[in-house]
């Protein structure tokens, strides 16, 4: 970090100005001048879709240097006048292409009324307002008819949808939260226009069937005239605000909601009009439960994964999200976060050398610059939001900056069984499990103030990778959990490699069976994870072969090292490296920088770091290491049903590595006897010197077993989630698993 970076002291202000600045002289890059119309230009390919909404972000940017009366003070940017200049010509450019324009998109299309062609609209409106009184009045004009032909198409052409599952097609939370807020936008702009009215109901509607959950079907409660219960027309939501956009637990979309909540809220504070109440349906209760997704450093936990480039995107419009949550909400943390996340943002930059957010990182990226350009584009405009808003003086009740008390206001545990997603969040341990994540499954162990610790990518999910795998990777069987009190227990099967197709014309779809069951204990530090995998009844061909494989993410926001503590002593690993490789660890135990421990418990000899060699992740976005326990990488074959992973872990948060290395040489956790090949067991101890029994049943059939429990004087133990009291006499203890399911005991 340089000195001239907000952790140094610089104000909040002073870094978006500054960072924005230098952005400004990198967006020349990819900016394009209409050939046959010079006064039109563009940020990006200009293409139709996501072309013009890069390009409507930039507007967005832009505008906002060009009215920020402190601009280029340090003459960091180009000047107020080019700022201007290129504001002005992609604005125009973007009426123009609209339908109802004169001209078109640079691929030779229109854009406009469609289901998304208003969010671009949304994301560059503070832009525009900024700067309207300097507007010409044909521009003007132009403004009115896209946003009145956008407002007319939404109200006659578009029905409102909504459905908890993505794969309905139906989960529309945040097309359904612009569109009404466009609808709400044009009304408040052109309150003489005949279907003014028509124009709010319709957008009232949009919005409280945005972030809307299946209690609102009954809800009586009166939003703008009416009950939210006629309002209604289905729920985007879980009953917990948990969310499947995309088909996966989208804590991304979360945000996004939200961040386009911030968007019409201030659209209307700049104009000092009162805001519907729709506007804040739910808002309250989905940002109580989006706030204990950000670690300390500003970064969000995506328990479910992530289908984008790392670092971007959603990650962007936390910064928004913050600032709403801070001065409307009266978060008193949201002002010390979006500190931490802008820092996050110059750090990238400073790394870049070069104005740009992401140049050096999405190397892979740059080679489709309609995409690269969008990703760009999104971190200039959440900056340019926060400066626009924090100019006009919107955020005069936010708190003062603080961190003390934070990871007191995020602790608790949450529990989505219907999606199967869950979490436990203490001063010491973020932990989580997702069966329906973008990457699935999905575990999460780390501590809370280290949020670039993890990679989201089938995280504590091992991996067999099959010779021949195509398409579809896994498949989830089934599921189950169960919570308690400072924790939870979880149990699934996915099969891997779904679709495997070897030259010439063979093809398999059977998959590989492969079972987790994972409970993180009541100690806000220990996890413990089994896993099981068989293979189908066939010969079958391997690549890799991964137990637990923990992804430990080593790219530029650790400064591309991490340190590995082992048996024999320690290693340092750079992040970026020319060659893939296998370091072998010979030990049971890993701790990463005294801060995450891995202890192994039966099933292989030792613990091995995977290095790929290059950055992975959606568009090969970031660079991380795995830990696995076994790994096999290479090219070799077995014989139909063999079982090729049967492992067993202890996994710690907030650890250094002399305790991971005394808990495994002191055997604190070992696998034991039970009279079923099926169920696997293990006897445990947390970081508190408490015994737990954790057993799985992995097998086709309910089972009642029997527990060997030679040398341990207790004479009963209590399961963690129905609380039951279970006698162990002469060393031994019988229970019953169905299967499918895990269980959790506390000896007592």
């Amino acid at each position: 970090m340089s000195k001239k970076s907000s952790r140094s002291g610089e104000n909040l202000k002073e870094s978006l100005l500054n960072s924005l600045e230098k952005w400004s002289k990198f967006s020349l890059r990819y900016w394009w001048d209409c050939p046959d119309r010079k006064n039109l230009g563009c940020f990006g390919t200009g293409y139709g879709g996501w072309g013009v909404q890069t390009n409507q972000k930039f507007i967005g940017a832009f505008g906002v240097m060009a009215a920020h009366p402190e601009y280029n003070k340090n003459g960091l940017g180009l000047s107020k006048d080019e700022v201007f200049d290129k504001f002005l010509k992609a604005l125009r450019y973007s009426f123009a292409s609209h339908k109802t324009g004169d001209y078109h998109c640079s691929d030779m299309t229109k854009w406009g009324n469609s289901w998304i062609s208003v969010l671009g609209i949304e994301r560059m409106m503070h832009g525009v307002m900024a700067m309207y009184n300097h507007l010409e009045d044909s521009d003007k004009d132009q403004l009115r008819k896209m946003l009145i032909s956008e407002a007319n198409w939404l109200l006659k052409e578009y029905a409102i949808k909504a459905s908890k599952w993505a794969l309905s097609g139906d989960n529309n939370p945040e097309s359904n939260l612009w569109n009404g807020s466009i609808l709400l936008r044009t009304a408040l702009m052109y309150p003489d226009h005949p279907n003014r009215d028509k124009w709010v109901e319709k957008g009232n509607k949009f919005l409280i069937n945005s972030i809307s959950i299946e209690k609102d079907a009954d809800d009586e409660k009166t939003i703008e005239g009416k009950a939210i219960k006629d309002w209604y027309v289905g729920a985007n939501f879980f009953p917990n605000f948990g969310l499947d956009h995309h088909a996966y637990y989208n804590v991304g979309y979360i945000i996004i909601c939200l961040s386009n909540s911030a968007m019409i809220h201030y659209g209307f504070k700049e104009r000092n009009a009162e805001v519907s109440e729709s506007v804040y349906h739910h808002v309250q209760d989905l940002w109580n439960h989006a706030r204990r997704f950000i670690s300390q450093e500003g970064r969000l936990l995506r328990i479910g994964g992530d289908s984008r480039i790392r670092y971007c995107y959603c990650q962007d419009y936390l910064l928004p999200t913050l600032f709403f949550a801070g001065d409307y909400l009266k978060d008193i943390y949201a002002s010390w976060l979006i500190k931490q996340q802008v820092e996050m943002i110059i750090k990238e930059q400073e790394f870049n050398n070069d104005g740009s957010f992401l140049y050096k990182r999405l190397e892979k990226i740059r080679e489709n610059p309609h995409y690269y350009t969008r990703l760009e584009s999104d971190k200039a405009v959440c900056l340019s939001m926060l400066l626009q808003w924090d100019s006009e003086k919107r955020n005069n009740n936010v708190a003062v900056d603080k961190q003390e008390g934070f990871e007191s206001s995020m602790a608790g545990s949450y529990f989505e069984p219907e999606h199967g997603a869950m979490f436990h969040r203490s001063k010491t341990r973020f932990v989580s499990w997702s069966w329906r994540a973008n990457q699935l499954p999905q575990g999460l162990c780390l501590p809370p103030n280290d949020g670039h610790l993890v990679e989201w990518d089938e995280n504590m999910g091992g991996e067999i990778k099959l010779f021949g795998e195509l398409g579809l990777r896994r498949k989830l069987l089934r599921n189950w959990q169960k919570s308690f009190p400072g924790g939870f227990v979880t149990s699934g099967e996915v099969l891997d490699s779904t679709d495997v197709r070897i030259a010439e014309g063979w093809t398999g779809k059977e998959g590989v069976s492969h079972q987790i069951a994972f409970a993180a204990l009541p100690d806000n530090h220990s996890a413990i994870r089994l896993e099981y995998a068989v293979m189908p009844q066939r010969r079958t061909y391997l690549l890799e072969l991964k137990g637990v494989k923990l992804n430990i993410a080593n790219d530029l926001f650790n400064d591309m090292n991490r340190e590995y503590f082992y048996e024999k002593g320690n290693v340092k690993i750079q992040g970026i490296t020319s060659e893939k490789d296998v370091i072998k660890l010979n030990s049971m135990w890993v701790n990463v920088e005294n801060k995450l421990g891995c202890v192994g418990i039966y099933g292989a000899d030792t613990f091995s770091i995977y290095r790929p060699g290059k950055r992975r992740g959606f568009g090969e976005s970031i660079y991380y290491d795995e830990i696995c326990f076994p790994c096999k990488v290479g090219f070799w074959d077995v014989y139909g049903g063999d079982v090729i992973l049967d492992t067993g872990c202890m996994i710690f948060s907030s650890v250094d590595n002399l305790w991971t290395k005394a808990y495994c040489r002191n055997n604190e956790a070992k696998q034991i006897k039970t009279n079923n090949g099926a169920v696997r067991c293990v006897l445990s101890k947390d970081v508190n010197g408490i015994t737990y029994i954790f057993a799985a049943n992995f097998g086709e059939k309910d089972k009642n077993i029997t527990i060997s429990l030679d040398n341990y004087t207790n004479n009963q133990a209590r399961n963690l989630v129905s609380e039951k009291i279970t006698k162990i006499k002469d060393g031994t203890m019988d229970i019953s698993i169905p299967c499918g399911q895990a269980v959790i005991f506390n000896m007592e």
